[in-house]
Parts: C-alpha cells; sequence; structure tokens
C-alpha cells in the first residue's frame, strides 16, 4: 500500500509503500528506475518529503531517517537515536527545515534543520499535529491540507475562507501539488488521482 507521495526539484514523484519506492517523471507521468543508492531500500517507507533545495528525507521502518542528495546520489542517516520501528509516523519539514515528526502514541518531537543529528525538542503542539497531516499552497496561493484525511483548500488572503472540501467517503492519506499546480492524491492507501487545480477548487 501507498504511505506517502512527493515531488523533488528534478520533477520526480516519488511514491512510498510498505515494499519500498516507485518512481514517476512528473513530466510524463511514465514510470522510471528508482536510483542506484534506494534500490536496496525494502520493507515500510513511512514518508518521503522534500529536505533542502536539493534532498529527499525518507522515514524507514527499521532504519530511521534517511536524507538522500539527488544531485550527488548520496544516503545519509541522521538523527542517530531514532529507527522508526513503529508501524505510522507523520512528518512535516517546514520552511526551516526542521523535522517534526510524530508517532501518532507520545510527544512529537523536532528536529533542528542545519543540525538534526544533535537537537530535538518536545513541542505542546500536539492535537493540530494530529489533526492536519499535509499542508501545501499552490500556484495561486490557495493553502490546501488534510485535515481529518478530508482534502480541504483555504483561501489565506480572504480571512482564510474555506473553498474546497471533499466527501466523507474519500479518505485521503497523503498529497502532492506538483510544479503543474495539479494535486496528486492518495486515497485509502491503494488508490492515486489526479486533479487539476483553479481558483481554490479542485
Amino acid at each position: 500500500s501507498v504511505t506517502c507521495i512527493c515531488e523533488d526539484v528534478s520533477q520526480v514523484v516519488w511514491i512510498a509503500t510498505d515494499k519500498g519506492l516507485i518512481c514517476f517523471d512528473s513530466r510524463s507521468g511514465s514510470k522510471i528506475p528508482v536510483p542506484g543508492p534506494l534500490k536496496n531500500l525494502k520493507g515500510k517507507i513511512h514518508f518521503a518529503l522534500p529536505f533542502w533545495s536539493e534532498s529527499i528525507l525518507f522515514g524507514v521502518q527499521g532504519k530511521g531517517l534517511l536524507s538522500y542528495n539527488i544531485r550527488t546520489q548520496v544516503l545519509d542517516r541522521i538523527v542517530k537515536e531514532q529507527f522508526l520501528e513503529g508501524d505510522g509516523y507523520v512528518c512535516f519539514i517546514d520552511k526551516s527545515n526542521n523535522i517534526w515528526l510524530s508517532d501518532g502514541i507520545t510527544e512529537p518531537k523536532t528536529y533542528l534543520g542545519r543540525r538534526p543529528y544533535l537537537h530535538y525538542y518536545p513541542t505542546d503542539d500536539i492535537e493540530s499535529i494530529k489533526e492536519i497531516h499535509n499542508m501545501e499552497f499552490d500556484e495561486e496561493g490557495y493553502l490546501w491540507m488534510l485535515v481529518n484525511h478530508r482534502l480541504t483548500a483555504m483561501d489565506v488572503n480572504n480571512d482564510g475562507a474555506i473553498t474546497y472540501k471533499s466527501t466523507l467517503s474519500d479518505k485521503f492519506n497523503d498529497i502532492l501539488i506538483d510544479s503543474d499546480n495539479n494535486l496528486w492524491g492518495v486515497i485509502d492507501f491503494n488508490k492515486l488521482y489526479k486533479y487539476r487545480l483553479s481558483k481554490g477548487k479542485a
């Protein structure tokens, strides 16, 4: 099943699954080979997220947090004490490249982006992290997020007015807005849909 989806600066879409990685070219939609250092990543990958300007952060069960540099193709393990042994994790990387990590059970931790192997501290904002699973801005400035697994769009320039909500029957697990302003959504861990965005609507 699919656990996460993201796009890197080279317009490669990364699909993280419970059995490894799958890659697509977002321009053509065609499947492409997984790069060499990542072919050996077997088992469950909890998440794949853009990290700094040329890297992807992978959360791999039993291995921890792995940073992959797209240009140099170097794979490094960071946050040495974290192995991600559990069954489910939520991760968010903020604009300063700090890593926010929650297992949904214990208090979330934040690892400082510049030196993630040295620093972490807890946050008191637990409920918002559990309820909002992903946030992405589209090219028109609308904020798209998953709130209790429902896809929701907000016009942040209009007092936070809600412009879109998905139906209750669709349980979204992850979203990505690509460089062409298309939204890719993972539903029920096994379906992948592509939506064209316009004026806060999908």
